[in-house]
């Protein structure tokens, strides 16, 4: 007798199949909205439709890490080196330039792993006939610019033209000069590029025109960047007329000298189509996947669907950051979502973080429609990513949620000590390129810790900073994970400190008040569920008068990177449990500290924050 085999169907494409052509948990949208406990279909759609999404999601994945990579840095050096004192592999970012202060050039730059910032090996037309100006970040990368021009002078101009989305074959023209002008030969295809690539200038709006520039990839390879290649060959002609632009002063590595142009705008279009899978997905959330494919979804599902890009989506979708009083911004770190009828259509809304929003249409309302969904217009979903996922709501709160009860951070706090338990073996090895810059700031924090106190450090995680520990100190260290304790008591045994370790919460601290000198914690209030819970209850151990010095990345007060960081906070968050976009100085002065210090480490969104635990009593419940 055969087994009867389950038979299902993509509620995008139509395809029938068994289980192994279908994605088990599909997630609403990795890119905006991350994964919550139920924020996933089931056996809803095949996995060709999910390789079809994820040409449009994964780019803005990897543009979130880039801009995660970026924001963590500032601009400390010009040439970033790793602990050995040599170049540390870069990120694969290509559209990031520097413009430094007094000087109206703009240089190609890149970013290593641990975050700083260095120049390219470039050459640079100065503009106006003055000649090219060449800037060399160390004296260690002369000798391979020189050999990689000199091959350049020496052999053909052949020039790799960029190639388009889907194409295999590569074309290169050959530069050659020609009554005393520099001429391109027609395209040829090839299997391979050359050693020399051509780019145009990025659309990006630059304070200064840029002009032409041959810079140095960090595999070795030159490329041209211009505005077309009769720009390459006026710069070719400078090479060969020899003419070298008089000596520009040093470029400061202070900072604040520099303003730095990032490439991190996503293509509107693809943000349209996340938005529009969202709705499509909460629909059949809502009302079964078979809805989505009625007829009135014709358009969505195409335009999701679509091999070769198009505008379509930014038709039906477009940015929405104003407030209205059907849909208010109220939750502070959740997601608003919501279905209504428009005059007859079907209207999906959005707002991240209580921030920027989108609006889009679906469908038309038609009758078929009309009758299964009317009765239940509109649905409100709060969408929480402290592991409660969707939740639906009759209608939105008037202001920013209630401060959680202990059940509820009970909760959330086991969520995230199950994160840490579970990467605790492997914590260190994850941060060991960001603990480059991090090691600097933990020892400079402590070397302001007197010796001979009560200190509680919140948050101890591995023991990063156990070594500096002031000697004659009573330090208690207190984590919310066993396993990432486990790993701190050893690095004390190594170093011979006498340590109290204890498993805590630091919503919930077990000490009594009035316990300790000081409080020192780095970057951990990114990840306590109610971070102003937290922050009261170190308040309340501390001794009236006492300190805490904390090291937090926080969101920045710019608008354009704070809207990135609003963007960015869920992926971060379903990454590795930490939130990017925290006010964390405005936490500590809500949980009754004094005299508030804070001072930028890296741009406006690494803080040092010192704060006073005032000499009143009751100052906050």
């Amino acid at each position: 007798m055969n087994a009867v085999t389950l038979q299902f169907r993509c509620m995008y494409c139509g395809h029938r199949g068994p289980e192994k052509d279908f994605d088990g948990e599909h997630v609403f949208s990795r890119s905006l909205c991350g994964l919550g406990t139920n924020w996933t279909l089931n056996y809803c759609v095949c996995k060709s439709c999910n390789v079809r999404f994820s040409k449009f999601e994964s780019e803005l994945l990897h543009l979130a890490a880039e801009a995660i990579a970026r924001g963590f840095s500032g601009p400390l050096g010009r040439s970033a080196k790793n602990a050995a004192g040599t170049r540390a592999h870069p990120l694969r970012m290509n559209h990031v330039y520097v413009q430094n202060k007094g000087d109206p050039l703009i240089y190609e730059a890149g970013f290593a792993f641990e975050g700083e910032f260095y120049f390219r090996p470039q050459m640079i037309d100065v503009g106006g006939g003055a000649g090219l100006a060449t800037l060399i970040a160390t004296t260690a990368e002369i000798p391979a610019f020189q050999a990689a021009v000199s091959t350049l002078v020496a052999q053909p101009k052949r020039l790799t033209l960029p190639r388009p989305p889907g194409q295999r074959h590569y074309e290169i023209v050959i530069l050659e000069e020609r009554h005393g002008a520099w001429r391109e030969s027609q395209p040829e295809k090839h299997s391979s590029p050359s050693d020399v690539f051509f780019r145009e200038f990025p659309d990006r709006p630059f304070r200064s025109v840029m002009t032409t520039r041959l810079a140095q990839n960090d595999d070795g390879k030159l490329f041209f960047r211009a505005s077309d290649l009769n720009a390459v060959g006026s710069f070719l002609a400078e090479m060969f007329a020899n003419r070298t632009a008089a000596p520009r002063p040093p470029l400061s590595e202070e900072p604040g000298d520099q303003t730095f142009f990032f490439g991190v705008d996503p293509d509107p279009n693809k943000v349209c189509k996340v938005v529009i899978k969202t709705g499509t997905n909460l629909v059949a959330h809502f009302y079964g996947s078979e809805i989505v494919e009625n007829p009135a979804f014709d358009e969505v599902r195409n335009i999701l669907l679509e091999d070769t890009a198009s505008n379509a989506a930014s038709g039906r979708c477009q940015q929405a950051p104003g407030a209205t009083a059907d849909f208010p911004h109220t939750a502070a770190e959740s997601h608003q979502l919501m279905l209504d009828d428009d005059n007859g259509n079907l209207r999906f809304r959005m707002r991240l973080y209580n921030s920027f929003g989108y609006t889009c249409v679906l469908a038309g309302i038609t009758p078929t429609l009309s009758k299964k969904m009317a009765p239940t217009l509109p649905r409100r979903v709060i969408v929480e990513f402290n592991g409660g996922g969707i939740r639906e709501v009759s209608a939105w709160p008037n202001s920013a949620f209630p401060t959680a009860n202990r059940d509820q951070l009970q909760n959330e706090t086991t969520v995230t000590r199950r994160r840490y338990d579970r990467i605790a073996p492997f914590y260190d090895a994850l941060e060991w390129l960001p603990e480059f810059r991090f090691r600097q700031w933990r020892q400079d924090l402590w070397g302001d810790v007197t010796n001979e106190q009560q200190i509680l450090e919140l948050g101890v995680g591995t023991g990063k900073s156990i070594e500096w520990y002031p000697s004659g100190a009573h330090v208690t260290a207190v984590d919310i994970s066993e396993p990432m304790l486990e790993r701190a008591r050893r690095k004390a045994v190594r170093l011979g400190r006498d340590v109290n370790f204890e498993v805590a919460d630091a919503q919930f601290l077990p000490f009594r008040d009035g316990t300790f000198d000081t409080v020192v914690t780095t970057f951990v209030f990114c990840s306590v569920p109610d971070p102003v819970k937290g922050l009261r209850e170190a308040r309340r151990v501390l001794k009236r008068g006492g300190r805490i010095l904390i090291i937090e990345h926080v969101i920045s007060r710019h608008p354009t990177l704070r809207r990135v960081m609003n963007w960015l906070d869920p992926i971060t968050h379903r990454l590795w449990g930490a939130h990017i976009n925290r006010d964390t100085v405005a936490n500590v002065q809500r949980a009754g500290f004094t005299n508030v210090r804070s001072s930028d480490l890296a741009l406006d969104i690494v803080k040092r924050i010192d704060a006073i635990a005032p000499a009143a009593e009751n100052v906050l419940p």
